[in-house]
């Protein structure tokens, strides 16, 4: 179940699935590869199971199965090179982050404002 995404600065889309724990990366191309996965196979067919049936129930997302990850939702690149990736997730009392072979896209407010 895809939630959150950001472009990086080569045209990039990172894309976090919640449930899944997945990050998704589609190169400028189309084409996906998956980054991580921390998921837990029960909690995944219960999921699917949801979505061809009546629908997916709001509180599948807020459980919680032993992931590290813990049901990331988001993906913001930041650090003054923007090549530090960080996971935001729904049940995380911290965010996670890792150094990314490629930079973010640059924030279109830092070109005016106060940042400008």
């Amino acid at each position: 179940m895809l939630d959150g995404f950001t472009l990086d600065s080569t045209g990039g889309v990172w894309m976090t699935a919640i449930v899944s724990n997945r990050l998704w990366y589609v190169m400028p191309g189309g084409r996906p590869r998956l980054l991580i996965e921390d998921a837990c196979q029960e909690q995944l067919a219960r999921l699917t199971k949801m979505q061809q049936g009546t629908g997916v129930l709001r509180s599948i997302l807020y459980e919680e199965h032993s992931s590290t990850l813990r049901n990331i939702s988001s993906l913001a690149f930041g650090g003054p090179d923007l090549m530090t990736a960080y996971l935001g997730s729904l049940m995380g009392s911290c965010l996670l982050a890792f150094r990314s072979p490629v930079a973010g896209q640059k924030p279109a407010h830092w070109d005016f404002g106060p940042f400008g």
